[in-house]
């Protein structure tokens, strides 16, 4: 054993910490062990140039007795998870804690752990250790590559600003293989910047790679290597400051779409898995109606032409699954998984206590020659797997994966939401095509047009979208004792101009009456949140007026 103290230049701690065969952080420095002995089983991590690398010649990582732990006497900037040897060589305080396991099942191409969001705090020791664990939960199943879908900081611990870039980085590093990162809408609100080109910047500087990435992955020792290999490929929101609504809606711009369907005409006849911090409009996952839909970021791009990406994934039969997270609930729904034609797309649970249902969830991401496979890997149940996807590696569109029911259903989400609703589904189309109303349970549906139907559900009014089968906005957070009274126009009964909250006794502040027209967009959905980044800055600069006006009086 020796001791190595954070007195000594970082270069000359990180490799002495890389050398060890684990390090224990102690006040001062870390105590490490002696290197590993040449006997002890290895796994060799590819070079940072090659593909899944990180440093500048293939290393010999050994996996350690003991993980690391995060030390108040590290560096801040180092604080959290430590980061790899920035010199190469040796294992690193953060390294899996498993042992390097037998090779992978024979026609195996990849295991990818999808890790929803993150929100880490360095300074919460108790969630770092549960971070710890899922680590080693995860790592135990032989990963070849780790995918964050985003939002890495804490709420606690100043999210989007660089610190909790280099937080995230070294857990995420601590894997041990290749990992891609996406940007969450949480990423980009760091105070320290003033754009969110700024921020973004940042954020690619620190994790070394760009905000959307294609990873096409090969078939070792086969005869044809790329035949049916898969390709995974991310993509990132860009916008916070400047988005038009709400600062949190997850926005692909234009440059990364356009290279999106680039992407996909370059390996169209090969399966394709898409990582984005939110999902698409049309995937049929759940929502939160209270949260997320109110605020008009629950799907990519909300606010602006939602409906590119499900028309995208209708006519590219080589989409196999498309993985997101955003809304912080675990995988014990059946709707955690939904079709959208031959798209898988899967909702990605939380391993920390920012879990809306008591449920603390990941992926396992199989990919063999023939199939790919999807796991939930329970962190609460001692790293539990249960296949919930499965599918076809071939490109066709009849390759519909196979959807498991999940065992127990809702029964097995025992925690209390509290206020928090989900959206229902739409009811059949031929109330749609009828212009008609109708109660289908708890729900009491409102044919507008063609095009939108809303839905009364829990005293909120919900607007859904006919085409995509998805809701796409709040009109009323609370009808109360009020009639919803559609208003048509004169002669033209297909067509609804407005809507009219009735009270049925004397009017109250609360529920007074109320009539709602058709927004800029032909649609009834309200406007709950305005970007708050904007609201905030426009209250500091006309405070700063303000002070220097009377400064200025003063002076006279």
């Amino acid at each position: 054993f020796f001791f190595c103290p954070v007195g000594e230049p970082w270069n000359r701690f990180s490799r002495a910490v890389g050398a060890a065969r684990w390090c224990l952080p102690l006040g001062g420095g870390a105590l490490c062990s002696a290197a590993p002995s040449a006997s002890m089983r290895r796994t060799a991590v590819p070079a940072r140039g090659a593909p899944g690398g990180n440093s500048k010649a293939h290393r010999e990582v050994v996996a350690p007795r003991r993980s690391g732990f995060p030390s108040a006497s590290v560096p801040s900037r180092h604080r959290g998870w430590p980061q790899r040897s920035r010199q190469g060589g040796g294992s690193c305080l953060a390294t899996p804690t498993c042992w390097c396991m037998s090779s992978a099942t024979p026609g195996e191409i990849a295991k990818v752990a999808v890790l929803g969001d993150l929100h880490l705090d360095p300074n919460d020791v108790a969630q770092m250790n549960v971070f710890a664990k899922a680590r080693e939960q995860l790592s135990a199943q032989q990963l070849s590559h780790v995918v964050s879908l985003g939002d890495l900081g804490g709420y606690a611990c100043r999210p989007g600003s660089l610190e909790s870039f280099h937080v995230a980085k070294a857990f995420l590093d601590s894997f041990g293989v290749e990992r891609k990162v996406v940007l969450g809408n949480h990423d980009l609100e760091g105070e320290e910047f003033g754009t969110d080109a700024e921020n973004l910047e940042a954020w690619i500087d620190t994790f070394e790679q760009q905000h959307y990435w294609c990873m096409p992955l090969e078939k070792k020792g086969a005869k044809n290597p790329t035949k049916n290999a898969p390709v995974l490929i991310g993509l990132s929101t860009t916008r916070f400051r400047s988005n038009r609504y709400s600062c949190h809606e997850v926005h692909i711009d234009n440059t990364q779409f356009s290279w999106f369907l680039t992407r996909l005409r370059e390996y169209q006849d090969r399966p394709v898995f898409v990582f984005t911090h939110a999902p698409f409009l049309g995937c049929g996952l759940r929502v939160l109606q209270t949260v997320h839909l109110k605020n008009r970021c629950a799907w990519l791009n909300q606010t602006d032409d939602p409906e590119q990406f499900i028309e995208v994934v209708r006519r590219s039969p080589q989409i196999k699954a498309w993985f997101s997270g955003h809304f912080h609930l675990s995988h014990n729904y059946q709707d955690s998984v939904a079709l959208a034609g031959s798209c898988a797309c899967v909702q990605v649970g939380v391993i920390g206590d920012c879990n809306r249902d008591g449920h603390r969830h990941s992926r396992l991401l199989r990919l063999l020659e023939d199939r790919f496979e999807v796991y939930t890997v329970d962190h609460g149940e001692g790293g539990s797997m249960r296949l919930d996807v499965r599918g076809n590696m071939e490109v066709y569109e009849d390759a519909v994966p196979e959807v498991m029911k999940v065992p127990g259903g809702e029964a097995l989400v025992g925690a209390e939401l509290g206020a928090h609703v989900f959206c229902a589904s739409l009811p059949s189309q031929e109330i749609v095509q009828g212009h008609a109303s109708s109660l289908d349970g708890a729900v009491q549906w409102m044919a507008v047009s063609e095009q939108i139907v809303l839905g009364l559900h829990h005293n909120q009014l919900v607007e859904y979208d006919v085409e995509t089968r998805a809701p796409i906005g709040m009109v009323c957070q609370d009808v109360g004792d009020r009639e919803v009274v559609l208003v048509r126009a004169p002669g033209r009964d297909w067509e609804v101009t407005a809507i009219e909250l009735k009270p049925t006794g004397p009017p109250t502040p609360a529920h007074p009456y109320e009539r709602i027209d058709r927004n800029e967009q032909g649609s009834f959905w309200q406007t709950f949140q305005p970007n708050r980044w904007k609201l905030r800055k426009q209250r500091e600069q006309m405070a700063a007026a303000a002070q220097a006006a009377f400064l200025q009086e003063s002076e006279l």
